[in-house]
């Protein structure tokens, strides 16, 4: 919801202020990388509208695991080896020390 009402604050578009709906479309759809619209972006969305909906899409397109490994790796908490197995197969490493290296690279 907090990438909803983000992208529905009025000095997120051009005009008045984007309606719910279309707030939530747009964030969601960015969230998810699907690329769907029902405004055109370039036009409807200010600058700071359409750098929030390039944030939402680089979030989707990490995945919220990864993202949230990147921070528990960032702040110093070491991971299982449970979830240093998980996220080596999800990220296709088989050494438990380039899960740490690769998180923290991307």
């Amino acid at each position: 919801m907090f990438p909803t009402a983000r992208v529905q604050d009025p000095t997120t578009v051009n005009t008045e202020g984007a309606p719910f709906l279309t707030a939530l479309f747009t964030s969601t759809s960015a969230s998810c990388v699907t690329g769907l619209i029902i405004v055109p972006t370039g036009t409807y969305w200010s600058q700071t509208g359409q750098t929030i909906i390039l944030f939402l899409f680089q979030i989707g397109g990490l995945g919220i695991l990864t993202f949230g490994a990147f921070f528990a790796a960032a702040f110093g908490r070491s991971m299982q080896i449970r979830e240093s197995v998980t996220f080596g197969e999800m990220l296709e490493s088989h050494q438990r020390g380039d899960v740490r290296r690769l998180l923290l690279a991307i």
